[in-house]
């Protein structure tokens, strides 16, 4: 069987690692082409698979890159995409409304997905949220909580469920939220939904991170070989 070749972004962070971990332990159906880390010279873990550089080299293609770096190095990676038409996967968040636009422009030429979060059952939260708010007269209220180091608030998650139910709701001021940053929490996400006298709460909660890195690789499946356009995990999880 062929294996989906990677170029893996942001390696030596938590999310690169667990990436690696997975594909060594229980997803062989990947090949991590190269590791990429602004800073190659922290210690990487036993039995890793490439070397690791801090630039992405036109000689390591074709590929998928994943991109859990960071949102500053967006501009970066699309380019290096775009100019070799590799697929790319972002799963970074805080990005401006500049790296959207960079995004949209980059999806024309080549295929992206773009995933606040990789989790399966998150996003399956994100598309419960989009049905709950057809129902008439409804106010939403989202609570996120992460861990204390996170620096984006509202989370990415948190967004892209405001965006999947802005369609649906009347007035922007019927959806609130709020944000906390405690301990090692590594995500969770609760939506509650209120009408006259009765209440919906719908949530998600994380306990190994290992769930983002599942997600990502099956995105990174679906998007070798896939036709230029912007995906998200919906298409990925033929949720839609």
């Amino acid at each position: 069987m062929t294996k989906t070749p990677i170029i893996l972004c942001g390696a030596l962070g938590r999310m690169g690692r667990a990436c690696v971990e997975l594909v060594l332990s229980s997803m062989p159906d990947f090949a991590i082409k190269a590791a990429i880390a602004r800073d190659n010279t922290q210690e990487k873990p036993a039995h890793w698979p490439c070397e690791i550089s801090q630039s992405i080299s036109a000689s390591l293609g074709p590929a998928v890159i994943v991109d859990f770096s960071h949102h500053s190095q967006l501009l970066k990676h699309l380019e290096h995409a775009c100019k070799n038409k590799w697929p790319i996967l972002i799963a970074t968040t805080g990005h401006s409304e500049e790296n959207l636009e960079a995004l949209r422009e980059a999806s024309q030429h080549i295929p992206v997905v773009y995933a606040p979060n990789t989790s399966v059952m998150a996003n399956l939260l994100i598309q419960f949220c989009a049905h709950a708010a057809r129902i008439k007269d409804v106010c939403a209220h989202i609570v996120e909580v992460h861990h204390r180091d996170k620096k984006d608030t509202p989370s990415g998650t948190a967004l892209a469920i405001g965006r999947a139910m802005m369609p649906y709701i009347d007035d922007p001021e019927k959806i609130t939220g709020s944000s906390l940053r405690m301990a090692n929490v590594v995500g969770e996400h609760t939506v509650s939904f209120f009408k006259e006298n009765e209440r919906l709460d719908l949530s998600h909660r994380v306990s190994d991170r290992r769930i983002f890195a599942e997600g990502a690789l099956i995105a990174a499946q679906f998007l070798y070989g896939q036709h230029p356009g912007l995906y998200d995990m919906g298409d990925v999880l033929n949720l839609k």
